[in-house]
């Protein structure tokens, strides 16, 4: 076991990986606009190098960590001393980062989120891989200890005098819930954000080839037969789309969901690897997201995230495109009231005519300027003016038959979106504190809203009738 109560460095590479974190580089941009500008730019560039190197050697020395069991430590800083101290308790959960420099050299990066505010997050960038993975059994062991200690008196033959404490009991065997193969993160990519992202580089791509000496209009103005250009949409988009689908198995390869006892485990990835731990003690709430292309096969992608700081990508877990059965299977180990799911309550009529007049007066708006310049340009623009007169009340017909609530057991389940559905799942002990909304135009219609606020998010429910929504608010602050 290794010992890591005695205060240690990470890897020296760590000060080189902190010069190249696109953190640094972001800010070594001023000093390269500087550079260009002075008609110096080999100098600058390498004075400003050498600066980034020597602060980061620093930094490499001043930083030490260690954990004695039940605090966690880091101190830094080189003008500024900090000296930050995690108790063991309030650790929300523990990541492990590989990514292909990392698995080059043997190291590691771990990530312990903690809940609360901005700042609660320590990172360790350069650790070797069995100090990251001692840290993380040894932390995990330590939150097991404290929730269910083991008395001296159901150890047979322990004595407390001579063997000291006695020990956790050994971790429940893993079991694993859900494993998603290639095809099915193919099918992810293809249907996700990803298809956007390849969409917006290939815009960027061709906007920066007039760095390089290539107008983009000149690309545009190719004169292309129709049999050519319909040769390059029939190999363009499947290849746009397979693109897409390729960059989310590389980023989710083997994905993996395993728990063991209340220890929920997701590892993934190819050249960055991830293995994200939390306890389901610790859930905060579940999202189950309905995609409207997947929404007729019955597949959903499920979010899982706990009370840690800031609520970005460190304190959750999304995995994509499971069917109603993977889905009941993880909520029954980490949210286990929230399975059965209940069949969600429709929004009353009242919901129905807000949502198409908010619908009808965006799509006025959409209209206008297409309109103005269909009298100012050319009439095509009243192509575009009419389509978003017709989309915009359907939108709002989407919308009210998205909205959704019921509440089943002390969990709350809240459902809205037109297009994409999402159906969150909260808990009622987890939720901080409940605030009834109205706006002037919910009054008029006898509707309002509940604001649940959890430990680093909030969650909605949407165009209730007043009364039922005192009540959700009630109930949850009871």
């Amino acid at each position: 076991m290794v010992d890591l109560a005695t205060p240690r460095r990470t890897s020296p590479l760590g000060a080189v990986f902190d010069v190249v974190s696109p953190e640094r580089v972001r800010n070594l941009l001023p000093v390269a606009i500087v550079a260009i500008s002075s008609g110096r730019v080999v100098l600058v560039l390498v004075v400003a190098g050498i600066g980034s190197l020597v602060a980061g050697a620093l930094g490499w020395l001043r930083r030490l960590w260690s954990f004695d069991g039940d605090v966690l430590h880091l101190d830094e800083g080189v003008f500024v001393r900090n000296q930050r101290r995690i108790p063991v308790d309030r650790i929300q959960h523990v990541e492990l980062e590989r990514s292909l420099r990392h698995q080059l050299f043997g190291l590691a990066a771990v990530r312990v989120e903690t809940a609360g505010g901005s700042g609660a997050e320590l990172r360790l960038d350069a650790v070797t891989r069995q100090e990251a993975e001692a840290l993380r059994s040894q932390v995990l062991e330590a939150l097991r200890s404290r929730a269910a200690p083991v008395p001296a008196g159901d150890v047979d033959g322990w004595d407390p005098a001579r063997h000291g404490p006695v020990p956790p009991p050994p971790p429940e065997p893993r079991e694993v819930l859900v494993r998603l193969p290639p095809g099915r993160l193919l099918l992810a990519g293809i249907t996700g954000p990803e298809v956007v992202a390849v969409l917006a580089s290939i815009v960027f791509a061709v906007d920066a080839l007039a760095d390089f000496g290539v107008d983009p209009d000149e690309i545009r103005a190719v004169d292309l037969d129709r049999a050519a250009l319909g040769l390059l949409v029939l190999v363009g988009v499947p290849a746009w789309f397979l693109i897409a689908g390729l960059i989310a198995v590389v980023r989710k390869w083997d994905l993996t969901a395993t728990i063991s006892g209340d220890e929920l485990r997701v590892t993934y990835g190819l050249l960055r690897k991830h293995e994200f731990v939390v306890r389901t003690s610790r859930v905060q709430d579940a999202r189950v997201a309905q995609r409207l292309l997947l929404r007729p096969f019955g597949r959903a992608d499920l979010r899982v995230r706990s009370a840690a700081s800031g609520g970005g990508d460190a304190s959750r877990v999304d995995i994509p495109l499971l069917d109603a059965t993977e889905i009941d299977r993880v909520l029954a180990r980490v949210l286990p009231d929230a399975v059965p799911r209940p069949r969600l309550h429709p929004a009353p009529p009242a919901a129905r005519r807000r949502a198409l007049v908010r619908g009808t007066v965006g799509a006025l708006l959409a209209a206008t300027a297409p309109s103005v310049l269909a009298v100012v340009a050319s009439p095509w623009w009243l192509v575009p003016a009419a389509i978003a007169v017709v989309v915009g009340p359907v939108l709002g017909e989407l919308s009210y038959r998205g909205l959704g609530w019921a509440e089943d057991r002390d969990v709350h389940h809240s459902r809205s979106g037109a297009l994409a559905r999402r159906t969150s799942i909260v808990p009622a002990a987890r939720v901080q504190s409940a605030a009834v909304v109205s706006t002037l135009l919910q009054r008029r219609r006898g509707l309002a809203s509940v604001r649940l606020d959890l430990a680093s998010s909030a969650v909605g429910v949407l165009d209730r009738r007043t009364a039922e929504c005192t009540h959700i608010a009630a109930d949850v602050t009871t």
